[in-house]
């Protein structure tokens, strides 16, 4: 079982996707599809929130530089809002620990958040609903910079 899936190409007919799974936890994995439309078997698995994320964890997983993705969460079980960067091979391997994560949000619970480069450079947006204010959700809004290898580095926001 599952939710919030999303799915994205990752190199040749190895593809990335994340979901919220039984528990609620969060998952990585990535798979082989044939050119055909073959589905293939599981190539590396990782769990990253055994605790209940619940929330549409991550809204968008963007390709930062090589083997490095970036993507934000919401954390129910420290109630954090987090961007993090993994490393994801060209083969699909997954790298079972985070290259780096920074608090963008503590103590609010937040939804549907998004990553999108800022033209030129290493600098991100990323935007989000503030779900606490429910049903009139504040929208949030920060940059930060991650670099080719996949650091991230303080947040600006507004």
């Amino acid at each position: 079982c599952g939710n919030f899936p999303e799915i994205i190409h990752r190199a040749g007919t190895v593809y990335l996707m994340y979901y919220v799974g039984g528990g609620n936890d969060s998952f990585f994995r990535t798979i082989n599809i044939a050119n055909d439309g073959t589905i293939g078997a599981l190539i590396s698995f990782w769990e990253f929130d055994t605790a209940a994320t619940f929330t549409p964890g991550i809204s968008n997983l963007l390709p930062i530089d090589g083997d490095i993705y970036a993507g934000v969460y919401y954390d129910d079980a420290t109630d954090t809002t987090r961007v993090f960067t993994i490393n994801v091979t060209a083969a699909g391997v997954i790298t079972a620990a985070f290259v780096s994560t920074l608090i963008i949000e503590n103590g609010r619970r937040t939804g549907h958040h998004y990553i999108t480069p800022i033209v030129g450079g290493t600098k991100y947006a990323i935007v989000w609903a503030d779900s606490e204010d429910y049903p009139s959700n504040r929208i949030m809004l920060a940059t930060v910079d991650i670099t080719n290898l996949g650091i991230i580095t303080p947040a600006v926001y507004i």
